[in-house]
């Protein structure tokens, strides 16, 4: 068992001075108003970056869209939301690629101002540093209202009535603890109109349900969220501390009911949901007005991009409309239009819209998420609520008018019963929260008001998961928070052990691989792990690697268990790689890396490694020689048989000191293999050529022969013509760009190196690897190597009812790939990156025939066939039945999947990966 280090799992380094270091290098985006040779990447959207504090060196990054909502055209003012990021406190920044178009999104779905703010990072600076950086943004913006020469975005086009704190994981920490810090200053004309707080980031000493459950979690286990919290606490402070705890008691707590609305959003699959719940609850006890979202389906970050598909694009029908009718309210056009964004302001005119519409349409979105209700304030000793309640009137928090719901009169009504709703649906939440106005979804009925008030049991819908909150009399204790509803803890910590299987000691859990059913998840299969105190064991525990079809495998296994296993089996079985997979999230979380900065430097070396992997001149008329002598003596017995080179030897991939393939072709419809082989055989071993074998019961008989004179290996087959002509096929494409010839032999070497370039154990041919970087080539941006076969055909055989057609002329596309400058080291890096994170094994096949990835359904590559079981597929050029995946197993699946992932991490990260990356691997 290795033991688990939580800095290794996010790639950091902890410094002596107590900093870290962060390997980890995300993507930025400039804003558009920074530089005007970077185009916008949203053209409806304008960005700026102005300085908050250059003392502490934070900044904020104002979006503002480019056509303005109108009344009577007349522009309207735009609500604005104060935007702070995720990254549990140490990493990322409001630069990175994934929040800056979360927040380009954000503006011009609504459309709204949105100041997304770059605060401070722990533990380099530990909290509250983070909250003074909020207020200071939050000042900011109500600067910009009093100052005549304030942000012009912002002070002519903000709403400053309506303004929003809106934070995702630590952000929306940051949302809670900024709002109740507000409540002490006189904001004025800054009015919050709501707080959005999505999957936020609490914590505590004593374990949650949920947390011991999600223990193993891929992407934020345990260790991880508790080395989190200690570096970003103030020294000397524990999970207890208030600004981790919400439950902790505390002057503040009294400030909490003067909050204004809130939404929160969680997701069964967040370790912190059990948290996120009992939040809350603790909110609704003290009277706060909240609007609560929790679904069974998702996980924490899915709304940055959680699963392999992408997310869809949002409907310019509807988005705006779900995305915050919370925001919105009937626009009021200003006594005086005020001056529109320009060229000057960094940023292009903005172009009037049609008057906002006050109806809203049905948006399916609503239908797959599931239901939220909004709570009002009420008095926890009143059994009744009478309509409509009397609102405080609590600056800065502005009133609003929400849309009351009796208890559900339905105790097994669920979401899913709504037209449309998909259970299994992962949610992209990039910009999409609870509607103002719920009536108007057309889920309610028309009534404009409850047919009941709410009585002493109130019905929370999250989603997917039903809550009952039991209102006790008087102000509940923290006890009454954890021990109340579904979801949260009901025994002690040493009884929550003996249930799930836990040892719990400060955030290590100690496990060997035990499988559990989980009746909170509705049967999904969890593994918990027990075993040596100290150690915390992760692999993948929770992610079926192939879906349906490795289940199938494991299922046809079970069936053939009395059956002798085979030898490629017991192989598979004792390779002990595989156990550590990445899954949906952490995968999607490492395909945003940039390439390390250092890359050049390992052109020289790379280069070196190709050039000593081609093959001689000597070597190359050794084969020639060996040729020549085999033409001889077949001649003789046959003399209208012709012999061709094919595979590796005649391609132009075939490495140093390789064998060579021979195809025997001979036109003879009568023609028995067997016989001639063996008669082959008896022609060759006359002639002196040693360990002459005829394999005439393989799948393709050959007869394999070793020759003394040029000590070259020799394998001949008869009348595989198709793969002669693959091997022209493959020619022609290394003619085009010789970067084709260094990686297929950089990425062989590897393959050989590793042990995962043998067929008959489970893994991927030669010839299944060249196809693959063929296909990478013609995905580079720009490309690099064209598509032949989706070109004008100059060149057309047909064999075995097969055609075989494409443009050869490849003497004219010597200079296709001259846009793209990529080294031979980057494309290495990028296309190691590509096979750990970014393809998808479960749904695509790569396709050199079309130059695409196209769908296994296409194929109908869904399911194992007979001992074709479409793991990782790679479609043949010309017989495009034939996956040359297709002897992937369940097993090697998993070793090739870590090897990709072994390779991606050593050329990211390694100090010299050319030579760690080939280091032969070695079964123990």
């Amino acid at each position: 068992m290795s033991k688990f280090d939580p800095y290794d799992h996010l790639d950091l380094v902890r410094n002596r001075d107590g900093s870290i270091t962060r390997q980890v290098v995300l993507p930025k985006i400039p804003a558009t108003g920074d530089a005007d040779q970077h185009a916008p990447s949203d053209p409806s959207v304008v960005s700026k970056d102005v300085v908050l504090d250059a003392g502490k060196k934070t900044w904020l990054r104002v979006f503002c869209p480019t056509k303005l909502p109108s009344n009577d055209n007349s522009p309207v003012r735009l609500p604005i939301v104060i935007y702070f990021h995720g990254g549990g406190w140490i990493l990322f920044s409001a630069a990175n690629a994934m929040y800056h178009e979360h927040c380009n999104l954000l503006s011009s779905e609504i459309p709204c101002i949105v100041v997304s703010v770059e605060y401070r990072l722990a533990p380099e600076s530990r909290l509250p540093a983070q909250y003074d950086d909020a207020m200071d943004a939050i000042l900011w913006v109500k600067k910009q209202a009093l100052d005549p020469k304030g942000e012009k975005w912002v002070k002519d086009y903000g709403d400053f009535s309506r303004c929003y704190l809106y934070g995702a994981s630590n952000g929306a920490n940051i949302v809670f603890n900024a709002a109740l810090r507000a409540l002490e200053r006189d904001l004025e004309p800054l009015r919050f109109a709501g707080l959005i707080m999505n999957q936020p980031m609490f914590g505590g000493k004593d374990r949650t349900k949920s947390e011991l459950q999600l223990a193993t979690d891929e992407f934020l286990p345990l260790p991880v969220l508790d080395m989190m919290w200690e570096l970003a606490l103030p020294a000397g402070t524990d999970r207890d501390h208030r600004f981790c705890n919400p439950m902790a008691d505390g002057p503040y707590r009294e400030k909490i009911k003067s909050l204004g609305r809130c939404l929160v959003i969680g997701f069964d699959g967040d370790p912190m949901i059990d948290r996120q719940q009992n939040f809350v609850k603790m909110l609704v006890f003290q009277g706060v007005f909240v609007q609560a979202r929790f679904d069974v389906v998702g996980f924490h970050g899915v709304d940055l991009g959680g699963g392999d598909a992408p997310p869809p694009p949002p409907s310019p029908a509807n988005g705006g409309d779900f995305l915050l009718q919370l925001l919105r309210k009937p626009p009021q056009a200003p006594a005086q239009q005020p001056p529109i964004p320009s060229a000057a302001t960094g940023g292009s005119p903005p172009t009037p819209l049609p008057p906002l519409r006050q109806t809203l349409s049905h948006d399916p979105a609503v239908a797959a998420v599931g239901l939220s209700l909004p709570f009002p304030r009420f008095s926890s000793t009143s059994p009744d609520l009478p309509y409509p309640p009397p609102w405080p009137n609590s600056p800065p928090f502005a009133p609003h008018n929400f849309f009351l719901r009796p208890p559900n009169p339905n105790p097994n009504w669920f979401p899913s019963q709504l037209p449309g709703f998909n259970h299994t649906h992962h949610l992209q939440y990039n910009h999409q929260f609870l509607g103002d106005d719920i009536q108007k979804l057309g889920f309610f009925g028309t009534s404009p008001r409850p047919s009941s008030v709410y009585q002493q049991e109130l019905s929370l819908i999250f989603g997917s998961l039903p809550c009952v909150i039991q209102i006790n009399e008087g102000v509940p204790n923290d006890n009454s928070y954890d021990n109340s509803a579904s979801g949260t803890i009901a025994e002690g910590l040493m009884s929550k052990e003996r249930e799930i299987g836990y040892r719990v000691s400060d955030g290590i859990a100690m496990a060997k691989l035990v499988k559990m059913q989980n009746p909170d998840t509705g049967g999904r299969a969890r593994l918990r792990r027990e075993g040596d105190w100290g150690c915390f064991e992760l692999d993948d525990s929770g992610e079926q690697v192939m879906g349906s079809l490795v289940l199938e495998d494991e299922l046809r296994d079970k069936n053939d268990k009395g059956q002798q296993n085979s030898s490629r089996d017991k192989d598979c079985r004792s390779d002990t790689r595989g156990q550590y997979i990445l899954g949906h999230r952490m995968r999607n979380f490492k395909r945003q890396f940039e390439c390390r900065s250092d890359i050049e430097r390992l052109n020289a070396p790379f280069l070196s490694i190709y050039e000593s992997l081609i093959p001689t001149e000597e070597e190359k008329a050794k084969q020639k020689q060996l040729l020549t002598l085999l033409e001889k003596l077949v001649t003789k017995e046959w003399p209208e048989a012709q012999l061709y080179l094919y595979g590796s030897c005649a391609n132009s991939f075939g490495v140093s000191k390789s064998d060579i393939d021979v195809c025997f072709a001979i036109e003879n419809a009568d023609l028995n293999k067997s016989d001639v082989l063996l008669k082959l055989a008896d022609i060759l071993q006359s002639d002196n050529l040693q360990n002459v074998q005829a394999l005439t019961r393989a799948r393709v008989p050959i007869v394999k022969l070793m020759d003394p004179v040029t000590g070259i290996s020799c394998d001949i087959c008869i009348n595989n013509l198709l793969a002669v002509e693959n091997t022209k096929l493959l020619r022609d494409y290394a003619q085009i760009d010789v970067r084709l010839q260094q990686l297929a032999f950089i990425v062989k070497h590897w393959a050989k190196s590793r042990g995962v370039n043998e067929t008959y154990q489970g893994t991927l041919s030669s010839y299944a690897y060249v196809l693959m970087c063929i296909h990478f080539l013609q995905h580079c941006k720009p490309v690099i190597l064209p598509c032949l076969q989706g070109m004008e055909r100059t060149y057309a055989v047909t064999v075995d009812n097969v055609e075989c057609a494409y443009f050869d002329q490849v003497e004219k596309l010597r200079d296709f790939g001259c846009r793209n400058r990529e080294s031979i080291a980057q494309l290495v890096w990028a296309f190691f990156n590509y096979w750990a994170y970014c393809h998808d094994y479960t749904n695509d096949v790569i396709s050199v025939r079309t130059g695409r990835i196209i769908s296994k359904r296409s194929k109908d590559w869904t399911r194992r066939i007979r001992n074709d079981r479409h793991l990782i597929c790679i479609e043949d050029p010309f017989e495009t039945s034939h996956d040359l995946g297709r002897v992937v197993d369940k097993y090697s699946i998993k070793v090739l999947r870590e090897e990709f992932k072994r390779a991606a991490e050593i050329m990211q990260y390694d100090s010299d990966p050319c030579v760690t990356l080939f280091e032969p691997y070695i079964p123990s």
